[in-house]
């Protein structure tokens, strides 16, 4: 047959075969080319029936498999946003139009190709923090967890209503995390590492914020949050951009953006992050089929937004379900294929409701078996809990919103418990399998302490001081932990020690100031704070101590400046904003007052939560100070009363000194301390 021939039958193909104008373009528009075109991360594009046609057989293949379009999840009740799933009949229209050896139909019939939107998909960013520099990939070895520091430059707080992030080489850039960093841990962590960013799974304190999964996949459509669950960015805080980066054979240049949206209101609704799972999981070699399971009762009503299951190349299966308290259960998420490579946010159309008792049920299985074509190691090896793509992870995060705002903290207070369980059994896992591993006794430390075993906290901290003399965090805590019984000679050694080894450790200084200040020498403790305050400018507890050491020692306006600091580090710390405000609206030192400043702070907390005596006692100084005399009367009065409900009596008739001051018109001055003398 001549060519001429056979071009006039693959343009008149049978009447039933499918053609690409006629059937397969459609598909592959609506389904395919947001990945598949030029500069996005799939490997080749499928605009045109060219393009399809030279990956026919690769197309029919992997969509009848399910592999492509990448969605792991099975159908749910509501759906989920954003599913990129094929029907049957469009897989076989796929497989038949390969059979039929691809059929290009009439070009003038085919849909025109999509359109998409050039640069930001959500519109300009209000914000856009881009790496200071670009990261080298190198071109061979194994994936590469990278984080990248991304100051952000406001100077009040914003309210986030959306994020996009830009991979700036989507070929490389296997998926991305968005965390924030109110202090600076990971400022800290990148300062030591000489290259771009660093190279960590574990961001140090930077966390999702105010309970968000924020990130990029390939193929995922950025969206904006649900109205009313904008999250909080404080000023001077950082963004830390994790990139999971995969090598591709040659060295490759990575710099990606992270475009911020704001909105004008704070959140309404504020989520809380869910963790199920075990971080002691220890799979042997050929096993097929380890599973885990774990479960949570919900202490309160919920909603459910969202679902985010993660493990890595060993995951087999995964499923979520929630048991009712009427017995009742409801699936919430299956994942019969697991797939490291696409793992996503399910995030639902509409919320789910959970009343309060139910039961949030998991469970994963793992495959470290030869017939496990993802495994990564061949042959298999034991693998355990780790932050390695070579290791294994088994969490799912839920999502959740209280149905009552006055339930937030009953949830967090009952999930923080549940957490610190979850910790100290990964801990112990980790120590029985590697018992002189130091950094597993200090993390099972600092678990104890904060489950309030003091002794089982010292214990492991002393036992990783004796593996590794050289670990400052390990001595560090050690240190604290002597001081809180009250042995300050055997503190003070500790913290002498930690200085040694690292002479700029701000957490040090502080202490050295904190065990000054309770042995009375205040210049020590004065001078001390100012060291650990200069070293660390970021390290809130420094800068609330040296501001209250100079408040009480009368240095008013230094004591403001650095009150004003804290605040900055951290806007919602109620205790700082009254101590503020009562400076302001009291010192003796006109220099140091600022009526409409202490009035504004004075009634942030008011607009919060309940108005306590000491919250009124300062608002009515404020008032007193702007001249509101009336209304510092009636403040005043109604201070004295509560601080009269709670008992307590001394506090209510110093509330009723100053509330005569005002009644004449007089507002309320702070006694001036004694003159320092330098001792």
């Amino acid at each position: 047959m001549g060519t001429l021939a056979a071009a006039l039958i693959a343009l008149c193909p049978a009447a039933d075969d499918p053609t690409w104008s006629g059937d397969v373009a459609a598909i592959l528009f609506e389904h395919c080319v947001r990945c598949h075109r030029p500069g996005e991360a799939a490997p080749f594009p499928l605009l045109t029936a060219q393009d399809a046609a030279d990956h026919a057989d690769q197309i029919a293949q992997v969509t009848a498999s399910r592999y492509m379009p990448p969605w792991l999840a099975l159908p749910a009740d509501p759906p989920f946003l954003g599913e990129r799933r094929l029907t049957d009949e469009q897989i076989e229209t796929l497989a038949r139009w390969a059979e039929a050896e691809a059929p290009p139909g009439d070009p003038a019939a085919a849909p025109p190709p999509p359109s998409f939107t050039a640069g930001w998909q959500l519109g300009e960013p209000d914000l856009v923090l881009t790496m200071a520099e670009p990261f080298v990939l190198p071109a061979d070895g194994v994936d590469v967890y990278r984080n990248f520091v991304l100051p952000v430059p406001v100077t009040t707080v914003k309210h986030v209503r959306g994020v996009e992030v830009r991979p700036g080489n989507a070929r490389v850039v296997h998926h991305a995390a968005v965390r924030l960093d109110t202090g600076d841990s990971s400022r800290r962590l990148d300062a030591r590492d000489p290259l771009p960013g660093f190279e960590e799974m574990e961001t140090g304190e930077a966390a999702s914020p105010d309970g968000h999964f924020i990130g990029w996949t390939p193929g995922r459509t950025p969206l904006p949050l649900p109205d009313g669950m904008s999250w909080r960015l404080p000023p001077e805080s950082d963004v830390v951009l994790q990139l999971h980066l995969l090598p591709s054979g040659k060295e490759e240049s990575v710099q990606s953006s992270v475009g911020l949206y704001f909105s004008d209101e704070p959140a309404i609704d504020v989520p809380v992050l869910l963790r199920l799972g075990s971080k002691a999981i220890d799979i042997p070699a050929g096993e097929r089929e380890y599973a885990v399971e774990d479960r949570y009762v919900l202490p309160v009503d919920v909603d459910l937004h969202a679902i985010a299951p993660h493990a890595h190349f060993l995951g087999r299966s995964v499923s979520c379900a929630a048991t009712l308290p009427d017995g009742s259960i409801r699936s919430l998420l299956e994942i019969p294929h697991w797939d490291f490579s696409w793992q996503d946010e399910f995030r639902c159309s509409s919320p789910v409701p959970l009343p309060q008792g139910t039961t949030l049920r998991i469970r994963w299985t793992f495959d470290n078996s030869d017939g496990n074509p993802r495994n990564p190691r061949d042959p298999p090896e034991r693998a355990r809990y780790g932050p390695s793509s070579l290791a294994e992870m088994c969490d799912v995060w839920f999502q959740v919103v209280p149905r009552r705002r006055a339930d937030l903290s009953l949830l967090q207070r009952d999930y923080y418990a549940r957490e610190l369980e979850l910790l100290r059994a990964g801990y112990e896992a980790r120590i029985a399998w590697e018992p002189e591993d130091a950094e597993a006794r200090l993390d099972l430390g600092l678990t104890l302490l904060h489950q309030g075993d003091v002794a089982g906290a010292r214990r492991e901290f002393e036992r990783a001081v004796e593996l590794d003399p050289g670990h400052v965090r390990a001595r560090f805590q050690l240190g604290r932990v002597i001081a809180r019984a009250k042995d300050a000679a055997g503190a003070r050694a500790q913290f002498e020690r930690v200085l040694a080894l690292e002479p700029d450790h701000a957490g040090a200084m502080l202490q050295f100031g904190v065990l000054a200040e309770t042995a009375g020498n205040l210049e020590d403790a004065l001078a001390w704070y100012e060291r650990a305050a200069a070293e660390r400018p970021r390290l809130y507890v420094a800068r609330v101590n040296f501001g209250r050491l100079l408040d009480t020692l009368g240095e008013d306006v230094e004591a403001a400046a650095e009150y004003e600091a804290a605040l900055a580090l951290d806007p919602g710390a109620k205790d700082v904003r009254c101590a503020l405000a009562w400076l302001r609206a009291t010192s003796p030192s006109a220099a140091a007052r600022n009526g409409r400043q202490a009035l504004e702070l004075a009634r942030a907390p008011l607009d919060s939560e309940a108005s306590g005596p000491l919250d009124l006692d300062v608002l009515a100084a404020a008032q007193a100070e702007c001249g509101r005399f009336k209304a510092a009367v009636e403040t005043a009065a109604r201070a004295a009363e509560a601080a009269r409900r709670l008992g307590d009596a001394a506090f209510a008739a110093s509330v009723d000194r100053r509330r005569a001051l005002y009644a004449r018109s007089q507002p309320y001055r702070e006694a001036q301390p004694p003159a320092r003398d330098g001792n």
